[in-house]
């Protein structure tokens, strides 16, 4: 593992005003990722660990605080532009509700975001049909996602999220709508892609259970705003 530090989050607070109120969702939350590392953050719901991939992502700013990728401040450091390359190139986002667009098939899904980035929609729909396959997905390209079952959305959302080959993959409450079997069946793809990128990606995985503590490089709680190790 490459023990440099890619990503370095440093005393990250974020409030919010609501009805005159200001609510506390992180409180000095601060750590670093390497490459290769999968970080795993459980904690309850709202406890704010979504807040704070949104963050990791650029889809939101901190109170305080800030932000880091390769040394380059993602806030202080990159113009709105340069955030939008920030999360195309180097994020991938899991959804727990996948985002899937409902009207278009696996295959368009995961095309999508390639032919973003200018990619011809021939070689982003050959690539994706390969990337798909690698997820057992061969024989369901052509189904929308109301037609597959949840299990396969899910993976479906990984394909796309990893599609543009990113260094940072985030993944907010992945198997939140799973049952047992596809909860477990979404560690094992974890694990062997945590194996398969070990020098070429970071995982960030949060979750109110502890679905993914025993596959994780690191172990976090994330608890009334402020991150424990475990």
């Amino acid at each position: 593992m490459n023990n440099k530090a890619i990503l370095c989050i440093n005393q990250i607070r974020r409030y919010f005003d609501l009805n005159k109120a200001n609510i506390k969702v992180l409180e000095s939350i601060s750590f670093n990722i390497c490459l290769g590392e999968f970080i795993y953050i459980y904690g309850p719901s709202g406890s704010g660990k979504s807040t704070l991939l949104h963050l990791i992502a650029a889809l939101d700013e901190p109170t305080s605080g800030d932000i880091s990728f390769n040394e380059k401040s993602i806030f202080k450091d990159m113009n709105k532009i340069e955030q939008a390359n920030f999360r195309r190139e180097i994020i991938g986002f899991v959804f727990q509700s996948n985002h899937l667009l409902p009207d278009f098939t696996a295959l368009q899904n995961v095309a999508l975001p390639l032919i973003l980035q200018g990619i011809s929609k021939k070689q982003a729909l050959r690539k994706a049909s390969e990337h798909l396959s690698k997820f057992n997905l061969n024989d369901r390209i052509l189904f929308k996602p109301s037609e597959l079952a949840k299990g396969e959305q899910q993976r479906v959302g990984i394909a796309r999220a990893l599609i543009t080959n990113p260094q940072i993959i985030l993944a907010d409450e992945p198997s939140g709508s799973l049952d047992y079997q596809n909860r477990e069946q979404l560690k094992d793809i974890f694990l062997e892609l945590r194996d398969d990128f070990k020098k070429e990606k970071s995982f960030i995985i949060v979750s109110h259970d502890r679905t993914f503590e025993n596959i994780a490089t690191k172990v976090y709680e994330l608890r009334n705003g402020i991150l424990v190790d475990n």
